[in-house]
């Protein structure tokens, strides 16, 4: 079972492409009055080997907190049900990021008030760092990180912080980038030919950001971004891994290939829409 959840449309604006100028990114998409434009967000939901439920992301929610770039919040709890699966059965979950935009479907208010895990029978996989950074935020990342998205499931022991590289279940590995946030990680899954994916997250949202230098404005290190990234989509095209993005503009695909555009140490890369 391996299972694309749209969660929302968000309407982020010119943030989203950092320093590369409008005449660039400008006829790539449709900006609307407040030159915002629309991209469709993505979960993934499937099953292991070893009989784990795992969910990459849970979305924005549709807290009132949950209010950054977002349009159209989808609660990601009643989405699960619509595929035919109960959410409860869900027991592993990776968080790219501790942001809300990615975090937000974690938790949900109750009747009383109370703000709770919206998976009880989940492990949280969150690297040690970003947890650092979303409880220590600074200036330019505070808007990004709210704690009533992250604290109730940690409150109720279901966090794991890992390090680095860490194996979460069979062919399921948790992949530590430290960009664009501070504890950033990709997803990468292995289930033999044909059945290889690495999970962006954030590092590229989305496939407008295969551009090396292309980097939204809150990446930390925009010039170890770019050869992070340099590093993710050379081991996708040479072990043959397709990539799942964040987020796409809507109507685009979510699952391509890549391939490597020219030779020596200065090649590009070009994606290839969908196997």
């Amino acid at each position: 079972m391996f299972k694309l959840i749209r969660t929302e449309t968000i309407r982020p604006d010119a943030r989203m492409f950092g320093q590369i100028p409008w005449e660039t990114w400008g006829k790539w998409v449709t900006m609307d009055r407040q030159n915002r434009f629309a991209l469709n967000a993505y979960s993934l939901l499937f099953s292991t080997p070893d009989r784990h439920r795992v969910l990459v992301n849970t979305g924005g929610g549709v807290g009132e907190s949950r209010r950054t770039f977002r349009r159209a919040p989808r609660d990601i709890v009643p989405l699960i049900g619509d595929l035919g699966y109960d959410y409860k059965t869900v027991d592993k979950i990776v968080l790219t990021t501790l942001r809300a935009a990615d975090t937000g479907g974690s938790t949900h208010p109750t009747a009383s008030g109370a703000i709770v895990s919206s998976f009880p029978n989940a492990v949280y996989y969150v690297q040690h760092d970003e947890l650092a950074a979303a409880r220590q935020p600074n200036e330019r990342t505070a808007e990004l990180y709210w704690p009533d998205t992250f604290e109730p499931f940690i409150a109720a022991g279901q966090m794991m912080s890992v390090e680095g590289k860490h194996q979460i279940a069979e062919g399921v590995w948790v992949m530590y980038t430290g960009e664009p946030t501070g504890g950033h990680q990709c997803v990468m899954i292995d289930f033999g030919e044909r059945k290889r994916f690495i999970c962006l997250g954030d590092l590229i949202p989305t496939p407008l950001h295969i551009m090396p230098t292309l980097n939204p404005v809150w990446t930390r290190d925009p010039e170890k971004a770019t050869n992070i990234k340099a590093e993710f989509l050379d081991l996708a095209a040479d072990e043959g891994f397709n990539l799942i993005f964040r987020y796409t503009l809507p109507g685009e695909p979510v699952i391509y290939s890549v391939c490597k555009d020219g030779d020596g140490p200065h090649h590009g890369w070009q994606l290839n829409k969908p196997l």
